[in-house]
């Protein structure tokens, strides 16, 4: 019986023009081959299955061939062949998670000294190069700083951060991103077509906003559901995935902007019930309201409680990270989601303590006993505008993320919101946060703070740092009070009444 050969195998690309989501790449590469302008070695980095390795193979192909065109691989000719088959001796694939140590780099080191047996180079392909150690770091720079003239390395690595620097600076470095959902949606119904595999277009959409820019995993999980003999539609991949049926979302999501909040915590039950990652539910429940918003442009009040909604879930999957029991957080953002939806300007915990008396003296009991007198002093004496900054403090980390600005989130970090003055956006930092403050005040650093900031709260502010030692005395009880403090956690504290009882770190388990 023939042995079968996954999708993602087959459908590899095979010249530079096949190749999905990665032009600026290819573009470079095809010119410097037609051009005869060839490096001694090149990076490769960038997210796994977006073509790292794919792209080393058309790179070596095309250096060898005997007849390339355009700057392409014929992929007919003898080495062409050879390459594609695994057999060139011109050609070698190193794993360097399994072949990481200085014994290996030094066999390398040797053998490149030797001709090409029929090629025009020698080509090495290193993925995964950054689990080498430092000892065949250093073994490998010696060999990049005086190559022979036949060889060319192409190194791989989806954490280009732990390759040291000396050996970034040898190389012609080349940044691979994360495929966008519409070209990898494209390539999976190019792919089904040639297979004889029939794809709904919404199940595609789908898998491409799974695989979350990798065209690999998006083929992988295609693979698997073409496995079950039937049409591949979107509810097939909900329950391969386990994502729970299109149909029970769309529900929930029409109970929680209608402010249903029973209908939608029963829903939310059975949901869950059936085996729902929370976490992926957060998210999927993020990207059906994200749809409903761009489907009800022009209707403003539906547009405000869909965004009222997704602050809600945007939030909670901030604060998710810092919670094992996911559960919770998840049917404590659909409560408050629900209540946020009903309508008005003012929060919607103010409305429900104003439309139901018997509801305001438990939530103050509540929040009073979770406090300490001196933070509930604090509490009282904060402005509307305070309360604000402080609830948009986690949106605007959570921004920074999303930018990729993780560098200038973690100087952020040990800061604490004070309020707006005028024009400035007044952060406090304590006594021992000097290094923070310092590299705040570089101007990249700052400026991306700024952007962050303005995409909150919706106009331009200036960054102002404060040094205080009130803050240092406010940060010498860790842990609860801590968490307390989060406006999410708070808000469900009051919505859903309890305590809590153990505070743990994300890898805490």
């Amino acid at each position: 019986m023939k042995r079968h050969v996954t999708l993602y195998r087959e459908a590899r690309p095979q010249r530079f023009q096949d190749v999905v989501g990665q032009t600026h790449v290819v573009r470079t590469l095809r010119n410097g081959v037609l051009m005869g302008r060839i490096a001694h070695a090149y990076l490769f980095a960038g997210p796994r299955g977006t073509g790292k390795t794919s792209v080393a193979r058309i790179l070596a192909r095309a250096l060898n061939c005997s007849n390339p065109s355009h700057g392409e691989p014929c992929n007919q000719c003898s080495s062409c062949r050879e390459i594609l088959a695994g057999v060139s001796g011109d050609v070698l694939e190193i794993d360097a998670a399994s072949n990481r140590g200085i014994n290996e780099i030094r066999e390398l080191r040797e053998e490149s000294s030797f001709a090409p047996a029929t090629g025009k180079y020698r080509v090495y392909i290193v993925d995964e190069v950054h689990m080498l150690t430092k000892e065949a770091f250093n073994a490998l720079l010696k060999t990049l700083e005086e190559p022979p003239s036949h060889v060319v390395f192409i190194l791989a690595t989806t954490e280009v951060y732990r390759v040291p620097p000396t050996v970034v600076s040898r190389c012609q470095r080349f940044d691979f991103f994360k495929i966008p959902e519409e070209q990898i949606a494209s390539r999976i119904m190019e792919v089904a077509s040639s297979h004889d595999i029939q794809v709904d277009q919404a199940a595609a959409r789908l898998i491409a906003r799974l695989s979350d820019g990798s065209l690999r995993d998006a083929l992988g999980l295609l693979d698997q559901a073409s496995s079950s003999g039937a049409r591949v539609t979107e509810e097939l991949i909900r329950d391969i995935t386990g994502m729970g049926s299109r149909l029970e979302l769309d529900e929930l999501a029409s109970d929680i902007l209608q402010g249903d909040m029973g209908g939608s915590l029963d829903r939310l039950k059975g949901i869950l019930g059936s085996g729902v990652d929370p976490r992926l539910l957060l998210e999927d429940l993020a990207e059906n309201l994200r749809e409903r918003l761009e489907s009800s442009k022009g209707l403003r009040g539906e547009m405000e409680r869909i965004l009222r909604a997704l602050d809600v879930l945007y939030e909670a999957s901030s604060v998710m990270r810092h919670f094992s029991r996911t559960k919770v957080v998840v049917e404590a953002a659909v409560a408050r989601a629900c209540l946020e939806t009903t309508g008005g300007d003012e929060p919607a915990l103010d409305r429900v303590a104003m439309d139901d008396k018997a509801l305001k003296p438990k939530q103050t009991a509540l929040h009073s006993a979770s406090r300490t007198p001196k933070q509930v002093e604090s509490a009282v004496a904060r402005t509307p505008e305070e309360v604000k900054v402080e609830e948009c403090w986690p949106r605007v980390l959570e921004t920074l993320r999303k930018n990729k600005q993780m560098r200038v989130r973690a100087l952020l970090l040990p800061g604490k919101p004070l309020g707006v003055d005028g024009g400035n956006f007044i952060v406090a930092f304590s006594p021992e946060s000097t290094f923070h403050v310092e590299q705040l005040k570089i101007a990249q650093n700052k400026a991306e703070a700024e952007k962050a900031i303005a995409q909150v709260m919706g106009k331009a502010l200036s960054l102002q740092i404060e040094v205080t030692e009130k803050l240092r005395e406010e940060k010498g009880a860790q842990g609860t009070e801590d968490v307390l403090e989060q406006p999410f956690v708070k808000r469900s504290l009051e919505m859903l009444g309890g305590e809590i009882l153990e505070v743990r770190k994300e890898d805490d388990g």
